[in-house]
């Protein structure tokens, strides 16, 4: 799909309606979802570097989120 076609037209608007009407948390998981199938219906072998990318993006920012000390955050461990 891309962003000049007649997919996209279609598929835009439903993206932006059913995003307005989740609650926010629901907003971030709903483009997460919107994103992949955005991708993966260009070609599916984008899907796993994106899915991989987005999975380590999350886990290092839930990790470096839980810490409390900012000057161990920071720190790479030897």
């Amino acid at each position: 799909m891309l962003f000049n076609s007649l997919e996209f037209l279609i598929f835009l608007p439903i993206v932006l309606v059913v995003y307005y009407r989740l609650p926010h948390r629901g907003q971030n998981a709903f483009l997460v979802l919107a994103s992949c199938c955005f991708y993966a219906s260009w070609d599916w072998r984008f899907l796993f570097p994106l899915l991989f990318s987005t999975s380590t993006d999350y886990l290092c920012a839930a990790r470096r989120g839980s810490r409390t000390d900012l000057r161990t955050c920071c720190q790479l461990r030897e």
